[in-house]
C-alpha cells in the first residue's frame, strides 16, 4: 500500500515537513509513527494501550487509553495499520495512523445475536444485541 504524502508547516520555524504516518518500532519496542507533529505510540500487545500526545516532545501533554477486559494479542502491522485479532470473542481491532491522528475500527465478525456464556465482562458483547467497549484513561 502506498500512502499519500501530506505536507504541513511546523509553527516553530515555518519549515515544510512531510507527515509520514507509517508505523515503525521505537526505542521501547512500541509502534510509533515515523514522522508526525504529534506523539502516537501503539503497544505491540493489545493490553498495553495507545498514547497520543499534543506534540512529538516527551514533555507535551498526552493521554494513554487502554481497553479493559480484552484478550492479549500481538499486533500484525503493515504500513500505517496495526491489527489485533480476537481482542474479544469474534472482535478484531484495527488501528490506522493518519496525518491527523489514529483511527480505531472494531471489526465484528459474528452476528450480534451470539451468546457469550459465562462472561461477566465490562467490555464486549453484553447480550440483547448490545456491545460495550470500555477504556481506562491516563492523562499526563
Amino acid at each position: 500500500m502506498e500512502l499519500e504524502e501530506v505536507v504541513v508547516f511546523h509553527e516553530e520555524d515555518g519549515e515544510k515537513k512531510a507527515i509520514i504516518p507509517i508505523l515503525v518500532e521505537d526505542e521501547e519496542g512500541n509502534l510509533a509513527t515515523e514522522e508526525t507533529p504529534y506523539l502516537a505510540s501503539i503497544a505491540q500487545s493489545s493490553t498495553d494501550g495507545i498514547t497520543l500526545g499534543a506534540s512529538a516532545e516527551e514533555s507535551a501533554p498526552s493521554v494513554k487509553f487502554t481497553q479493559i477486559d480484552i484478550n492479549e494479542v500481538e499486533a500484525k502491522t503493515e504500513d500505517n495499520k496495526a491489527l489485533y485479532t480476537e481482542i474479544y470473542p469474534y472482535v478484531d481491532l484495527l488501528l490506522t495512523t493518519l496525518p491527523q491522528g489514529i483511527k480505531e475500527n472494531l471489526i465484528l465478525k459474528k452476528p450480534l445475536g451470539y451468546n457469550q456464556t459465562g462472561a461477566n465482562l465490562l467490555s464486549g458483547y453484553q447480550g440483547e444485541n448490545k456491545w460495550s467497549f470500555d477504556y481506562e484513561l491516563e492523562l499526563s
